[in-house]
Formats: structure tokens, sequence, C-alpha cells
């Protein structure tokens, strides 16, 4: 996987509108998943998965992980978990998780 990736930094995928990766606040989160669910947006959605795509790592959790601290900032992604329970985010039901198996 080294020898793929070769050290380079995934392209800057350009918004239409002002999304910073990674994503700092929960306003910001909003505005994203409300991005993703909208289907006028497919072909930027279409160009952000290949953009994710060139997130590299060793192994599958390596490039999930990488591909998560990409979209969300530290402070940001500790308020997601799986299920969410003690009142955190529950990514099982962003539209951010398709962002991960898309293709």
């Amino acid at each position: 996987m080294a020898k793929v990736n070769n050290g380079l930094q995934p392209a800057v995928f350009e918004w239409s509108e002002e999304f910073q990766l990674p994503l700092e606040t929960n306003a910001e989160l909003d505005r994203f998943e409300a991005w993703l669910a909208d289907p006028a947006n497919d072909r930027q959605k279409h160009a952000l998965v290949n953009t994710i795509s060139a997130v590299g790592g060793v192994d599958l959790k390596r490039v999930t992980w990488n591909i998560l601290s990409y979209l969300f900032s530290c402070p940001l992604s500790r308020t997601i978990n799986w299920k969410g329970v003690n009142g955190k985010r529950a990514f099982h039901r962003m539209a951010s998780r398709t962002l991960l198996s898309r293709k």
C-alpha cells in the first residue's frame, strides 16, 4: 500500500460551499450532513468519494481511521460514536457513514 500511495497527499477537493475539512464544529457537521443528504449534490459527492479514496493506510483499520480523521477534527470526533449513547451523535444514522463504503 505504501508503494501505491508513494507518500503523496490526497487531492484537495473544491467545494461549492464553504466546507473546510476536517470539520471542526457540530454546526459544520450539520451543514455537511444536509449537503450529503441533498440529491442535487450527487456529482460533487462522487468527486468527494474519489478524493477520500486517495487516503491510504496499511490495513482496513488504518484506512478507516485516516478517512475519519480527514473528515472530522479530533474534538468533533469525540462527540460521535456508533450507537449514539451517552449523549453523542450516532454515526450509524449519519449520511457521512456512506462515504466509507460508497462505490
